[in-house]
């Protein structure tokens, strides 16, 4: 994936308008994972986490992308992009099968957690010069954590459609 590609991939994640002037308040990730301890978890939160997992990852790849310093954080930027794939494939999966969300709507929602981690970023830059914050950390090692069901799940789907 090319640095271009990559760019190309997070201009549309921030495409549009964001919506609601209302300011996003995001729980902490752990708080929502609490599903996965359920039989059979709600179709809707598991999307809702996928999507907001693949967001911070792109934010992420995006911050790396902009203020990098040389190819080592391009190739991180890489990494965090290809993370967010299955929360991605996951998250689109539902939201147009199961939930029947329409794609304007599922992107709005994309670019409402979008902003809302940059705000977070941005908070800490200002607050301690530190974009990686606690809430965006606890976050990150959250979505390490449920990785694997996400990768799981990705490729059930994956090969279904195949």
């Amino acid at each position: 994936m090319t640095l271009q590609t990559i760019k190309c991939i997070l201009l549309i994640m921030l495409m549009g308008t964001w919506g609601s002037a209302e300011e996003l308040k995001l729980l902490p990730l752990s708080e929502k994972v609490v599903i996965f301890k359920e039989k059979n978890p709600d179709p809707s939160e598991v999307a809702y986490i996928g999507i907001r997992c693949s967001s911070l990852y792109g934010v992420m790849a995006g911050w790396l992308i902009e203020n990098g310093n040389g190819e080592s954080d391009t190739e991180y930027a890489k990494q965090f992009l290809e993370l967010a794939k299955p929360f991605r494939i996951v998250s689109v999966h539902l939201n147009l099968t199961v939930n029947k969300m329409n794609a304007e709507t599922m992107l709005s929602q994309q670019r409402a957690l979008v902003k809302a981690y940059a705000d977070e970023m941005i908070r800490g830059k200002q607050l301690n010069n530190n974009r990686f914050t606690p809430f965006v950390k606890a976050d990150i090692e959250t979505a390490k954590a449920i990785s694997r069901i996400y990768e799981e799940l990705a490729k059930a789907i994956t090969a279904k459609d195949k």
